[in-house]
């Protein structure tokens, strides 16, 4: 008899579990693996590479390893005390951070006091006594490696298990359209109408695949469909000893596999799928069956105890094509038994899971005595491996050590610069890894003194001389960071980065400069690029060293608009300045000789989450959509060897990513296709493609070119837009595919630089060949699109709202002043020689050319504050509201009272949230106009949406102004509470939610309550940060006395999830902003700007962790109210009902409060104390309040559990279950009877049930627990 998959009801869980005979019994753990050496494996809660430690349980019982301790020192046995209530089952692992962070609390990730020593040291778990070693490394475990562990080895016998065989059952259908989604994947879907039948599946018109076919699809699909829908069901028994799995494949010609609804595989299917895909290609017979295996272990969580289900959707290369096929076999590698053998190194790590045995590490690593650093004094370094047999071989020419290279056989006497390579050789010349370092010899008193309060970079060529701009010159790079305590970066500091790089001189007037720019590209030591994270940069391999010399006498210019353009919403280079030492000449290094002055470490435009976020194109895209995108091209001088491709409206453009030889004629031939119909679209007068009828803003992203536009404006870039204008394009199925403007790059000679032509900011153009604002031959698509009257008044707004911003003067002036903080920033009194120069700006100039910074930064201000000052004189100011006497500001107003405009030309106003400009530049039907100081009368709560127009014409509409008139009482941080926060939704489920919502986040909401006993108003209350809503003019803008209001993503999901009684107290959806699980800042304000609440929840301690997870939502507890401290954690509690309680209070007839709560530490939440009658003040009285006890009934041993419990539980549901093995569970009259149930005459009643496996004998170990629900009313 199989047992049925457990039910999981809505509702939340709280469980007590009791184990036959003793809950914890003492077992031998052992440390069965070690990593001392973390330098790009796992990282911890923090994002930091600690070392770790593994703790196994090879026993049978569970051990609870609460009070055991580890230590790192014999002399210390109880150095570091494991937390109460850690218990480790059988066979399970516990993953410790050695860290020194020491965090010990149980259920959260644990951090010992003291790190691990790569040399070897002493390590020791040490039994509760503090005294007993329970398991130790002693003396020492060995010298440890980067990113390999060690520990014991744990060899698995295992067994294939096939779990969908070839010819299995399957069922099928021929989809008509899309409704099905990808429902027909789930488990739970009901297929009951498809098509049965057994694998394969397909059809052969020929005389290929005919004895493969069981189920034969011809009349179905040929001719008629080109996809076809199938579903193979297998159930498993346990799931927790399967380690790997595996899924081959015959197919013909298109299969994207599901398992239990989840894409695990897409073999030749394009990547966005619909009822009647095809395939990209059509697959040769002889290939079509060859089985291709397909690993799955990262799927391997996704399998179930119970039923399961295997997805396929086969597709055709045409609906006339003569042949198809899928033929899939499901097999698991399951273990029969665990052997633990010796210790032993692991070049794969498994923190969690199972060692392996062995692994090959032909040799060890080099361990160098000291890491790569300056120097003045000569010193010796030593070179060692592991082990005895082995040897140590270097180079000291920067050449690639071979079994011939010098050997090592003593200390090697560090005289002057150098850098030695090595690596180990084992037998038969096993080869290591390589490992360098590079020690760089300080020759004066200047330069081992100096120091900076900027990071110092280090560059050596070797004496190679200055890098050329042909192939990359090998050389070292390293980066001294300023210390935290000090503020101050020293040239004998240790290194912070240190690396192999290529250098590369960079730029075209700029290439002679004396002071020049360059391409750093961090190598490893086998030569290829170095990810690496300078200065908390994002990871890269690729840098420039960004060297202003000529044109920004104010060194800050490209770092300046690089920051205005991030901060209005679009990527661009991130930069730190840094002061760098160059030697270029060979010797010891020299501030006379060496030192190059103040540079940009910058990054360099390329495709990637953190930078341009474009999807990779594959190489192999072919069609549509996985052909539509990622692409990066730009309008700049195209790098050598390239052709480029041609654009109506752009001219000649080159590409980015991926670079030309990477590009396949296919793709070039759709991308230069779909530039041209853009082009079509823009330059036809009414902006739409005569043949697509597509609007050039369907083509073109209007967010990004507009910001593009106004960034080189204001900056007057002479370059904008003809040269070092970059350009990308998302594939079709993100931001529907548009062509992005950006990131804008070079802007040295912008601003006033020392050029010339962009001297006078009063004007739009610089003067001679500098790039056109408006209308330029070189770049026509840019004068077309700025010739559309509504994407032109879109260009107004933009400038007029970052005038109140971003472009501020007070905003861009802050960021010139930080920065020149970090340039001129004064150097302690005799931290370096007097003649160098008190800062990193005096040292600059001092080197090339006296020059005044302070002057030059002046010089910046000014000519911004002019230009963004005639800027907006060309333009028709936003109206404002009179200050007459009588006339009101808009805020909390009274009705009858006035007020008035006050603006050039005509203003048009509307109440109803409008535009009073109409598309095409008319004013709206619904606007009304006002002349300045007119009085118009307030009537009730009024939402003003209000521009002036002055004459005709492209510029004539002013920007808008949105303002609130509002009549009281309103909403405030006095009657409007946040009430609840459901940011970590269980994913949707049934097939209402699957059709609604695309995945978990759809679900959130969050939920906020009227505590007064007025009516408030809620129009202009919005969320500044978090979220993206404004209640004005939502779905309900006023909130009665005790009401509730809710926000949601996705109203529909919503709905699907909770039905529509809550659906009158939806005001809206905030989707495409979401909370995020990790926790953020959400600051809710009232409409005349106040705080209402202001707060930033997280997922972990001491904020309630089940909101986290699981479907728990985060409720704000009702003692904190009427005036709540939303940052106090503990004023938060998680809900007592999976899913939340939108639109109701967390206060439940029966049970209500914290349900996770154990305030007297007994063990028992205070759920399962309700429902035992106990106290959750008094640790005593659930003493013997559960029990279990092994019965003699109807002949044989049954394990039993009675528990005391209140007779009335109103709105909680207990569910007493039984296990075999601790992961799957089983409830109900069928497997646990209730045996007796004895009324006590106190409101109690001892009831007691049995385990009732279906077999009995044979069953070595039964384990029941008390399974409690809070059901939601």
């Amino acid at each position: 008899m199989e047992f049925p998959k457990p039910h999981s009801a809505k509702g939340l869980l709280f469980s007590l579990l009791l184990l036959a005979g003793s809950l914890l019994s003492p077992a031998a753990p052992i440390i069965s693996e070690i990593l001392a050496d973390n330098e790009s494996g796992l990282r911890d809660e923090d994002g930091d590479w600690e070392d770790w430690l593994e703790l196994y349980n090879p026993d049978p019982d569970p051990v609870d390893l609460g009070g055991y301790f580890l230590t790192d020192r014999p002399e210390n046995l109880p150095k570091w005390r494991i937390p109460d209530n850690t218990v480790l089952q059988q066979g399970q692992f516990l993953l410790l951070f050695a860290s020194g962070k020491d965090r010990a609390v149980a259920g959260q990730q644990l951090h010992t006091s003291f790190k691990l020593e790569n040399n070897g040291e002493y390590l020791a778990l040490v039994g509760p006594d503090g005294v007993a070693i329970i398991h130790e490394f002693s003396p020492t475990y060995p010298v440890q490696f980067n990113d390999a562990s060690y520990g014991v080895e744990q060899e698995p016998v295992t067994a294939e298990d096939i779990l969908v065989d070839v010819d299995a059952a399957c069922s099928t259908h021929v989809p008509p359209d899309n409704n099905l989604g990808i429902s027909w994947t789930q488990i739970t879907f009901n297929d009951n109408l498809w098509t049965a039948g057994f694998l394969g599946a397909g059809y052969d018109r020929g005389i290929g695949y005919g004895d493969l076919i069981k189920a034969d699809l011809e009349q179905v699909a040929f001719n008629q469909s080109s996809s076809v829908y199938l579903r193979v069901p297998f159930d498993l028994d346990r799931t927790d000893n399967i380690i790997s799995l595996a899924l081959d494949l015959q197919y013909d010609d298109a299969v994207v596999a599901y398992l239990n609804g989840v894409r695990v595989t897409s073999l030749n299917a394009p990547g966005s799928l619909g009822f009647n895909s095809v395939a990209l290609s059509d697959r040769p017979d002889t290939e079509a069956l060859d089985f291709q295996a397909i690993p799955l272990n990262s799927h391997l969580h996704r399998l179930r105890v119970g039923q399961n289900v295997l997805s396929l959707h086969l597709m055709n290369s045409a609906a006339d094509d003569d042949d198809l096929l899928v033929r899939p076999q499901l097999s698991a590698i399951r273990v029969t038994d665990l052997t633990l053998g010796n210790q032993a190194y692991f070049a794969t790590p498994t923190p969690g899971q199972r060692n392996g045995s062995q692994e090959q590490l032909p040799t060890s690593e080099v361990i160098f005595s000291h890491r790569s650093r300056t120097f003045s004094d000569n010193f010796e370094i030593t070179l060692a491996s592991t082990f005895p047999d082995e040897v140590v071989r270097y180079t000291t020419d920067r050449s690639e050590p071979e079994a011939t290279s010098p050997l090592y056989t003593g200390p090697i006497t560090i005289t002057d610069s150098i850098q030695i390579r090595a690596r180990v050789f084992g037998e038969n010349n096993a080869a290591g890894p390589i490992k360098m370092r590079s020690f760089l010899k300080l020759g004066d008193a200047n330069l081992r003194q100096f120091n900076s309060n900027l990071p110092i970079i280090i560059l050596e060529t070797w004496n190679r001389g200055d890098p050329g701009g042909g192939n990359p010159m090998d050389g070292f790079m390293a980066i001294i960071e300023p210390d935290p305590e000090t503020g101050r970066a020293r040239m004998t500091d240790e290194f912070d980065t240190d690396t192999r790089v290529g250098l590369k001189r960079r730029g075209s007037s700029s290439f002679g400069w004396p002071k020049y720019s360059m391409t750093v590209e961090a190598r490893d030591e086998e030569g290829l690029d170095k990810g690496i994270t300078p200065i908390d940069l994002p990871r890269e391999s690729d840098w420039v060293l960004s060297g202003r010399y000529q044109f920004d006498r104010a060194l800050m210019r490209n770092d300046l608009i690089y920051e205005l353009s991030r901060q209005t919403g679009e990527y661009a280079t991130r930069t730190k300045f840094v002061e760098v030492i160059h030697n270029v000449r060979g010797g010891p290094l020299t501030y006379t000789g060496d030192y190059f002055g103040v540079y940009s470490l910058t990054e360099k435009i390329k495709r990637d989450d953190s930078r341009v976020p474009v999807a990779r194109l594959d190489p192999r895209a072919s069609r549509e959509p996985t052909i539509s995108g990622g692409y990066m091209f730009k309008k700049d001088r195209l790098d050598p060897g390239d052709s480029g491709f041609n654009v109506g409206g752009l001219g000649r453009l080159g590409w980015v990513e991926p670079k030309e030889r990477e590009v396949s004629s296919r793709q070039r031939a759709w991308l230069v296709t779909h530039m041209n119909k853009a082009n079509a679209a823009i330059s036809a007068g009414d902006g739409v493609n005569p043949t697509t009828g597509k609007h050039f803003t369907e083509y073109i992203d209007q967010f990004s070119w507009l910001r593009h536009h106004w960034l080189n404006t204001l900056a007057m870039n002479v370059d904008g837009f003809r040269l070092s204008g970059y350009y990308y394009k998302h594939r079709s199925d993100t931001n529907g595919g548009k062509i992005g403007a950006g990131p804008i790059w070079d802007f040295d000679r912008t601003m006033g630089s020392t050029d010339g032509r962009d001297d006078n900011p009063s004007q739009w153009n610089g003067s001679g060949d500098s790039s056109r604002t408006w209308n330029d031959g070189r770049y026509i698509w840019w004068g077309q699109v700025l010739a559309n009257p509504d994407f032109r008044q879109a260009h107004t707004d933009l400038w007029q709202e970052l005038r109140e911003n971003v472009f501020s003067t007070v905003n861009i002036e802050s960021v010139i002043n930080d920065f020149a903080r970090q340039i001129d920033g004064r150097d302690p009194l005799g931290a370096n020689a007097p003649a160098l120069g008190r800062s990193p700006a005096e040292r600059n100039f001092s080197k090339w050319g006296n020059t005044s910074h302070r002057n030059e930064v002046r010089i910046l201000k000014q000519w911004l504050r002019t230009r963004v000052g005639w800027i907006d004189r060309q333009y028709t100011a936003k109206p404002l509201f009179s200050a007459l006497d009588g006339m009101k500001q808009p805020g909390l107003v009274v009705a009858g009272d006035e007020f008035s405009f006050v603006g050039d030309g005509v203003i048009f106003y509307t109440t109803d949230g409008s535009d009073p400009r109409a598309s095409g530049g008319n004013s709206s039907p619904t606007a009304l106009p006002a002349n300045s100081n007119e009085p118009i009368e307030i009537e009730g709560t009024t939402t003003i949406t209000a521009r002036a127009r002055n004459g005709r014409g492209l510029t004539a509409w002013s920007g808008p102004v949105t303002a609130h008139f509002l009549i009281g009482p309103i909403a405030d941080a006095s009657n409007l509470v946040v009430t609840e926060v459901h940011y970590a939704p269980l994913p949707p489920e049934t097939s209402e939610e699957l059709a609604a919502a695309d995945d978990a986040s759809d679900l959130e909401f969050i939920e906020m309550k009227n505590i007064s006993t007025e009516t408030i108003n809620l129009t202009a209350v919005k969320f500044a940060e978090g979220l993206d809503f404004d209640f004005t003019f939502s779905d309900v803008t006023s909130l009665a006395p005790g009401e509730f209001v809710l926000i949601v993503r996705n109203k529909a999901a919503f709905e699907a999830r909770y039905g529509t009684a809550h659906s009158d107290h939806i005001a809206g959806e905030y989707a495409p902003t979401r909370l995020e699980n990790a926790g953020e800042q959400l600051h809710l304000v009232d409409g005349i700007g106040n705080t209402i609440a202001n707060f930033r929840y997280s997922d972990g301690p001491p904020w309630p962790e089940a909101a986290g997870k699981d479907g728990v939502s985060m409720v704000l507890d009702s003692s904190a109210l009427p005036d709540p401290d939303y940052n106090e954690a503990g004023n938060w509690i998680s809900s007592a009902i999976i899913g939340g309680t939108p639109n109701a209070d967390e206060v439940m007839s029966g049970f209500s409060g914290n349900a996770t709560a154990d305030n007297d530490g007994d063990g028992y939440p205070r759920l399962i104390e309700y429902v035992l009658g106990t106290s959750d003040s008094n640790p005593n009285d659930t003493t013997d309040r559960i029990s279990t006890e092994i019965r003699s009934m109807e002949g044989q041993g049954v394990l039993t559990m009675s528990f005391r419990r209140i007779s009335d539980t109103v709105n909680v549901t207990l569910i007493p279950q039984f296990s075999l093995d601790l992961e799957n569970w089983f409830g109900g009259e069928e497997f646990v009877p209730l045996v007796s149930e004895e009324a006590q005459g106190d409101g109690t009643t001892i009831v007691t049930y049995r385990a009732s496996p279906p077999q009995q004998e044979g069953v070595p170990r039964l384990f029941m627990r008390l399974r409690a629900e809070v059901v939601q009313p």
